[in-house]
Protein backbone atom coordinates (compact mmCIF):
# COMPACT_ATOMS: atom_id res chain seq x y z
CA UNK A 1 0.00 0.00 0.00
CA UNK A 2 1.83 3.06 -1.24
CA UNK A 3 0.22 6.16 1.37
CA UNK A 4 1.75 9.75 0.41
CA UNK A 5 1.39 12.29 2.81
CA UNK A 6 0.82 15.65 1.77
CA UNK A 7 3.25 18.54 2.13
CA UNK A 8 0.23 20.27 4.88
CA UNK A 9 0.57 16.56 6.87
CA UNK A 10 4.67 16.61 7.14
CA UNK A 11 4.72 20.15 8.29
CA UNK A 12 2.38 19.52 10.69
CA UNK A 13 4.13 16.36 12.03
CA UNK A 14 7.35 18.50 12.62
CA UNK A 15 5.64 20.53 14.50
CA UNK A 16 4.21 18.19 17.16
CA UNK A 17 7.84 15.93 16.92
CA UNK A 18 9.94 19.94 17.38
CA UNK A 19 11.74 19.33 14.29
CA UNK A 20 14.35 22.15 13.50
CA UNK A 21 14.93 23.37 10.23
CA UNK A 22 17.60 20.57 9.35
CA UNK A 23 15.16 17.89 10.80
CA UNK A 24 12.35 18.91 8.92
CA UNK A 25 14.02 18.59 5.84
CA UNK A 26 15.37 15.57 6.39
CA UNK A 27 11.67 14.03 6.79
CA UNK A 28 10.34 16.20 3.77
CA UNK A 29 13.49 14.18 1.96
CA UNK A 30 12.38 10.96 3.30
CA UNK A 31 8.19 11.32 2.69
CA UNK A 32 9.51 12.30 -1.02
CA UNK A 33 12.76 9.54 -2.31
CA UNK A 34 11.03 9.34 -5.87
CA UNK A 35 11.38 13.20 -6.04
CA UNK A 36 14.39 13.22 -5.65
CA UNK A 37 17.89 12.69 -7.86
CA UNK A 38 21.03 14.22 -8.33
CA UNK A 39 21.95 15.85 -10.84
CA UNK A 40 25.46 16.73 -11.75
CA UNK A 41 26.02 19.80 -13.08
CA UNK A 42 29.95 21.41 -13.46
CA UNK A 43 31.44 23.53 -10.24
CA UNK A 44 31.32 26.95 -11.30
CA UNK A 45 34.38 28.71 -12.36
CA UNK A 46 33.78 31.53 -10.02
CA UNK A 47 33.32 29.28 -6.91
CA UNK A 48 36.81 27.61 -7.87
CA UNK A 49 38.04 30.85 -7.70
CA UNK A 50 36.84 32.18 -4.90
CA UNK A 51 37.91 28.98 -2.91
CA UNK A 52 41.92 29.84 -4.15
CA UNK A 53 41.52 33.03 -3.39
CA UNK A 54 40.49 32.55 0.49
CA UNK A 55 44.55 31.26 0.87
CA UNK A 56 46.44 30.55 3.37
CA UNK A 57 42.58 30.24 5.22
CA UNK A 58 42.04 26.43 4.52
CA UNK A 59 38.58 26.02 2.57
CA UNK A 60 36.57 23.78 -0.02
CA UNK A 61 33.30 22.65 -1.12
CA UNK A 62 31.26 19.93 -1.00
CA UNK A 63 28.29 18.56 -3.00
CA UNK A 64 25.11 16.84 -1.36
CA UNK A 65 27.36 13.79 -0.84
CA UNK A 66 30.55 15.09 0.77
CA UNK A 67 32.80 15.05 -2.31
CA UNK A 68 35.47 17.56 -2.53
CA UNK A 69 34.47 19.33 -5.53
CA UNK A 70 36.79 22.29 -4.72
CA UNK A 71 39.69 22.91 -2.16
CA UNK A 72 42.32 25.49 -1.83
CA UNK A 73 46.03 25.28 -0.98
CA UNK A 74 45.49 26.01 2.80
CA UNK A 75 43.23 23.21 2.59
CA UNK A 76 45.78 21.06 0.81
CA UNK A 77 48.62 21.57 3.14
CA UNK A 78 46.80 21.76 6.34
CA UNK A 79 43.92 19.03 5.97
CA UNK A 80 45.47 17.16 3.56
CA UNK A 81 42.12 16.96 1.15
CA UNK A 82 41.81 17.39 -2.75
CA UNK A 83 39.08 17.71 -5.08
CA UNK A 84 37.10 14.38 -5.89
CA UNK A 85 37.80 12.79 -2.28
CA UNK A 86 34.96 12.10 -0.25
CA UNK A 87 35.19 13.86 3.08
CA UNK A 88 32.94 11.85 5.15
CA UNK A 89 35.04 8.80 4.05
CA UNK A 90 37.97 10.23 4.60
CA UNK A 91 37.25 11.20 8.26
CA UNK A 92 35.83 7.78 9.11
CA UNK A 93 38.53 5.74 7.12
CA UNK A 94 41.76 7.33 6.64
CA UNK A 95 43.74 6.66 9.25
CA UNK A 96 46.29 9.63 9.27
CA UNK A 97 42.92 11.70 9.54
CA UNK A 98 41.87 9.31 12.75
CA UNK A 99 44.89 11.64 14.08
CA UNK A 100 44.45 14.75 13.32
CA UNK A 101 41.31 16.02 15.07
CA UNK A 102 41.67 16.18 18.85
CA UNK A 103 38.15 16.16 19.23
CA UNK A 104 37.80 13.13 16.54
CA UNK A 105 34.66 11.74 18.60
CA UNK A 106 32.11 14.44 18.45
CA UNK A 107 33.46 15.47 15.13
CA UNK A 108 32.69 12.25 13.85
CA UNK A 109 29.34 12.01 15.68
CA UNK A 110 28.05 15.36 14.22
CA UNK A 111 29.50 15.09 10.40
CA UNK A 112 27.77 12.07 10.40
CA UNK A 113 24.61 13.15 11.48
CA UNK A 114 25.30 16.24 9.10
CA UNK A 115 25.70 13.93 6.34
CA UNK A 116 22.21 12.38 7.40
CA UNK A 117 20.57 15.66 6.87
CA UNK A 118 21.97 15.80 3.70
CA UNK A 119 22.04 12.83 1.56
CA UNK A 120 18.87 12.29 2.98
CA UNK A 121 16.34 9.72 1.46
CA UNK A 122 18.34 9.06 -2.03
CA UNK A 123 18.72 6.72 -3.09
CA UNK A 124 21.80 7.48 -5.01
CA UNK A 125 24.09 7.53 -2.02
CA UNK A 126 22.48 4.08 -0.69
CA UNK A 127 25.60 2.34 -1.60
CA UNK A 128 27.87 4.96 -0.51
CA UNK A 129 26.51 4.14 3.09
CA UNK A 130 26.25 0.87 2.77
CA UNK A 131 29.84 0.67 1.93
CA UNK A 132 30.62 2.95 5.33
CA UNK A 133 28.26 1.16 7.46
CA UNK A 134 30.49 -1.84 6.72
CA UNK A 135 34.08 -0.51 6.34
CA UNK A 136 33.71 1.82 9.64
CA UNK A 137 32.59 0.89 13.18
CA UNK A 138 32.53 5.15 14.04
CA UNK A 139 30.31 5.49 11.08
CA UNK A 140 27.90 2.39 11.69
CA UNK A 141 27.33 3.29 15.39
CA UNK A 142 26.39 6.93 14.55
CA UNK A 143 24.71 5.79 11.47
CA UNK A 144 22.31 3.84 13.18
CA UNK A 145 21.55 6.69 16.01
CA UNK A 146 19.50 8.53 13.50
CA UNK A 147 20.71 11.76 14.52
CA UNK A 148 20.39 14.22 11.64
CA UNK A 149 21.83 17.99 12.32
CA UNK A 150 22.77 21.11 10.60
CA UNK A 151 26.72 22.45 10.50
CA UNK A 152 27.54 23.72 13.79
CA UNK A 153 30.03 27.10 14.27
CA UNK A 154 32.25 25.12 16.32
CA UNK A 155 36.33 24.90 17.07
CA UNK A 156 38.16 22.42 16.07
CA UNK A 157 41.76 21.36 17.53
CA UNK A 158 44.31 19.45 15.07
CA UNK A 159 46.90 18.09 15.80
CA UNK A 160 49.39 18.77 12.45
CA UNK A 161 52.23 16.38 12.42
CA UNK A 162 54.60 18.96 10.89
CA UNK A 163 52.32 22.66 11.48
CA UNK A 164 51.60 21.90 15.27
CA UNK A 165 48.56 22.44 17.55
CA UNK A 166 46.05 24.35 15.54
CA UNK A 167 42.87 25.69 16.80
CA UNK A 168 41.03 27.03 14.22
CA UNK A 169 37.02 28.43 14.12
CA UNK A 170 35.08 26.20 11.61
CA UNK A 171 31.88 27.43 9.35
CA UNK A 172 29.86 25.48 6.62
CA UNK A 173 27.68 28.16 4.25
CA UNK A 174 25.48 26.94 1.99
CA UNK A 175 25.84 28.30 -1.93
CA UNK A 176 22.81 29.97 -2.74
CA UNK A 177 22.94 29.04 -6.23
CA UNK A 178 20.51 26.14 -6.95
CA UNK A 179 23.81 23.69 -7.36
CA UNK A 180 23.15 22.17 -3.29
CA UNK A 181 27.02 22.87 -2.98
CA UNK A 182 28.35 23.94 0.73
CA UNK A 183 31.35 25.76 1.66
CA UNK A 184 33.28 25.32 4.34
CA UNK A 185 35.83 27.57 5.88
CA UNK A 186 38.65 27.53 8.67
CA UNK A 187 39.86 30.32 10.44
CA UNK A 188 42.64 30.66 13.26
CA UNK A 189 41.06 30.81 16.77
CA UNK A 190 44.71 31.71 18.43
CA UNK A 191 47.85 33.84 17.73
CA UNK A 192 50.06 30.75 17.56
CA UNK A 193 47.69 29.32 14.81
CA UNK A 194 47.39 33.00 12.70
CA UNK A 195 51.46 32.32 12.36
CA UNK A 196 51.08 28.80 11.47
CA UNK A 197 49.08 29.55 8.47
CA UNK A 198 50.39 32.88 7.70
CA UNK A 199 47.98 35.17 8.67
CA UNK A 200 49.43 37.04 11.37
CA UNK A 201 49.21 41.05 11.04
Amino acid sequence: LDITMSDHALARLARVLRLDTTQTQYLFDLARPRRIRVVETPVDPQLRAFVASLSPLPAYALDRGWTIVAANAAARVVLSVQPGESLIEKLCLDAAWRKLFKNREAIVASSVAQYRASVGGRVEYREQVDRLVARSEDFARHWQQGAVEAAPLWQKVLLHPTLGRLTLRYASLAVENGSGLTLSIYTPADDATRQALGTAP
